[in-house]
């Protein structure tokens, strides 16, 4: 008679500690998360580092702190060579939950390298938050 073996695996996930038997050893698709301002002294550009290789599926922004009515925001998703693969523009005078959405081709990122988030509003005033989908390649 064989007996059965399980294996729990247990880890915390967004402050939930979950407990499974049925488990990969990494959790492929991602979603990061980032605050972006308008507001002045805070435009920039953003490297987001990736230990590993992955994949960027998705890029969606919300605004968060209304857009001063002077003029419109821009966030640009760039990858890894300088390239801009996806650009999301908020209105001038856009209200909080102002959604911006874009499916850029799926374009892959080297271990060890980044892509960038770039944002930018001539005249200051506003905040958004982006969110970022990937698919990680490798086991980690």
């Amino acid at each position: 008679m064989r007996k059965a073996q399980f294996v729990l695996i247990r880890g915390i996930l967004g402050g939930v500690v979950v407990q499974t038997t049925d488990a990969h050893l990494d959790l492929k698709v991602f979603r990061d998360i980032i605050e972006v301002s308008f507001e002045s002294g805070e435009q920039t550009t953003l490297k987001i580092y990736c230990q590993q290789a992955c994949q960027i599926t998705g890029f969606e922004a919300q605004v968060t702190k209304t857009l001063a009515a002077t003029d419109a925001g821009t966030i640009q998703l760039i990858d890894n060579t300088g390239a801009t693969q996806a650009t999301v523009t908020f209105p001038a005078g856009s209200t909080q939950t102002t959604e911006g959405v874009q499916n850029p081709t799926p374009f892959n990122i080297p271990a060890n390298s980044f892509y960038r988030l770039t944002w930018s509003k001539p005249t200051a005033g506003g905040k958004a938050t982006v969110q970022l989908t990937g698919v990680r390649n490798g086991n980690g």
